[in-house]
C-alpha cells in the first residue's frame, strides 16, 4: 500500500510544518500577538504592527513544538530501575494448623517445660488441653532459654526460617527426630530447597549431603559468617575434604588430592583462582561425571561433538575444535592446520580435553598439564609439552615425537 503524505517545510527557525500546518501557524502569528497585548492596556498603539512582532516573535508557535517530549519519555524503559539493595524477606508459608502440636507416638525427644507439664513456661495458661496463647513473641520467648542463639541475628548470613520463628523447623513440644525437629533433618531441608532436591535426584551425588551430618557437613542451621549458610569460605570448606589420598569417588577410583596439587603448582585455572569451584562443579549433585555443572565427556576417549563440551565452551571458544584449518580460532594450530581439531574432532576416539588439561593447576602455560592419568588404575601418561615462542613440541607419549610453529 503506498503512503501518501503532505511535504514537509522546514522554517528558518529549524521547525518542519506540513503546508497546511505552516497556513495554521501563520495565521495565529498575526492574531495572537493582537489579543495578548489588549488587556496590558496600550494594546491599540503598541499592537498595531503585529506583522512585525509576529516575525521577531517565533516562540508563539512552541505550543506545536513539543515533539522532543516522546524522546524523552521513551528514555525511562532503557534505565531500569535499579534494584532493591536488598530482596525484602522471604515470606515461608503459615505451617498448617497442628504442624507443632505434640507427637502421639514414637517421640525420641522431649522439651523439658513439656516433659513436666509446665505450660505456663510458654504459654499464658497452665490447663495442658487449652494452655492459652505464647506470652510474647515466639523467638523471643525462645531466646529467654536459648541465648546463645541471638547472636545468629547478627550474622551476614541467615537462615529465613530462623528469623520468621523457630517452629518452622522444631516442634516447641516433642519430635520423632533429634533437636526437636518437626521431621528428620534432610526431609525438612528438602521440603524448601527445591533445587537442592532435583540435584540429590541426578547420577552423582556429594557425599557430604548424602552421609553422615548432611547438610551439617557445610551449612549452618541458624545462621553463619559465610554465604550460602556455609560454615567456612567455599574454596577452604572444599579444601577441608580433597586434601587427602584416599578420597575416592563412586566407582572406586581415587581423586585427586587438590590442596597438594594446588601447593606444588603455580598456575591456576581462572576459577580456581577465583576461589570459585561451584564455577565447574554442582556442590549437590549432577547428572554430569565428577559433579560437573555442565556437560564433559567421563572418558578418555569420546566421539566430539559441541554439546559434550558444555562445561568448557561455557567460558573458552567454541569454535577451537570445530574446523580444520584456522588463523585465528586457537593457537594451536600448525600453520593454519587446526591442531585441536586433529586431536579432539573424531567420530569415535577423539582425545578429550584431560588428555592435554589440567582444570586445576600446573607448573607450565595453557594449563597443560606434565602427566595425566589413563585407564581405571590411574597409570599416568607423561605429555612432556614445551612451548617456544611460535609454537611448541612434545615428545614421544601418545605419538611419536611432533612439532607446530603457527608462523607468526
Amino acid at each position: 500500500m503506498a503512503w501518501h503524505e503532505e511535504p514537509v517545510t522546514t522554517t528558518r527557525h529549524g521547525l518542519c510544518v506540513r503546508p497546511t500546518l505552516a497556513l495554521l501557524a501563520a495565521v495565529l502569528l498575526f492574531t495572537l500577538p493582537v489579543a495578548a497585548a489588549a488587556p496590558k492596556g496600550g494594546g491599540g498603539k503598541k499592537g498595531a504592527p503585529p506583522p512585525a512582532a509576529a516575525a521577531k516573535k517565533p516562540e508563539a508557535p512552541k505550543p506545536a513544538a513539543p515533539p522532543p517530549a516522546p524522546a524523552k519519555q521513551a528514555e525511562p524503559p532503557a534505565k531500569a530501575p535499579a534494584p532493591a539493595a536488598a530482596p525484602p524477606a522471604k515470606k515461608l508459608p503459615a505451617l498448617a494448623k497442628g504442624a507443632v502440636a505434640p507427637v502421639k507416638d514414637g517421640a525420641t525427644t522431649i522439651h523439658p517445660p513439656f516433659e513436666e507439664g509446665d505450660c505456663s513456661a510458654c504459654h499464658t495458661g497452665t490447663d495442658a488441653q487449652d494452655p492459652g496463647p505464647l506470652k510474647g513473641d515466639m523467638k523471643e520467648l525462645c531466646f529467654e532459654c536459648h541465648e546463645g542463639h541471638k547472636e545468629f541475628l547478627e550474622k551476614p548470613s541467615q537462615h529465613v526460617p530462623f528469623n520468621e520463628g523457630c517452629t518452622y523447623c522444631h516442634n516447641p513440644h516433642n519430635s520423632v527426630a533429634p533437636a526437636l525437629l518437626r521431621d528428620t533433618m534432610d526431609t525438612l531441608c528438602l521440603s524448601c530447597h527445591d533445587t537442592v532436591k532435583n540435584a540429590l535426584a541426578t547420577a552423582v551425588k556429594h557425599g557430604p549431603a548424602v552421609e553422615g551430618k548432611k547438610c551439617l557437613n557445610c551449612h549452618a542451621p541458624h545462621g553463619g559468617d559465610f554465604k550460602p549458610l556455609l560454615d567456612k569460605e567455599q574454596f577452604d570448606l572444599c579444601l577441608g575434604c580433597h586434601d587427602k589420598d584416599d578420597v575416592k569417588d563412586r566407582r572406586g577410583m581415587v581423586l585427586t588430592n587438590i590442596k597438594q596439587r594446588l601447593d606444588a603448582n603455580a598456575e591456576w585455572h581462572a576459577p580456581v583462582g577465583a576461589k570459585e569451584c561451584v564455577t565447574c562443579h554442582s556442590p549437590h549433585g549432577s547428572p554430569s561425571f565428577r559433579m560437573l555443572a555442565n556437560t564433559f565427556p567421563a572418558r578418555f576417549h569420546e566421539g566430539y561433538a559441541k554439546e559434550k563440551y558444555g562445561l568448557c565452551f561455557d567460558c573458552h571458544n567454541d569454535q577451537l575444535a570445530a574446523n580444520p584449518t584456522t588463523d585465528s580460532d586457537t593457537e594451536f594450530r600448525d600453520g593454519t592446520r587446526n591442531l585441536h581439531y586433529v586431536h579432539v574432532n573424531k567420530k569415535e576416539l577423539g582425545r578429550t580435553c584431560r588428555a592435554c588439561h589440567d582444570f586445576h593447576a600446573v607448573k607450565g602455560p595453557s594449563m597443560i598439564t606434565d602427566g595425566v592419568k589413563f585407564g581405571r588404575k590411574g597409570w599416568v601418561l607423561k605429555v612432556q609439552f614445551e612451548k617456544n615462542d611460535d609454537g611448541g613440541s612434545c615428545a614421544k607419549s601418545c605419538h611419536s615425537a611432533k612439532s607446530y610453529r603457527r608462523g607468526k
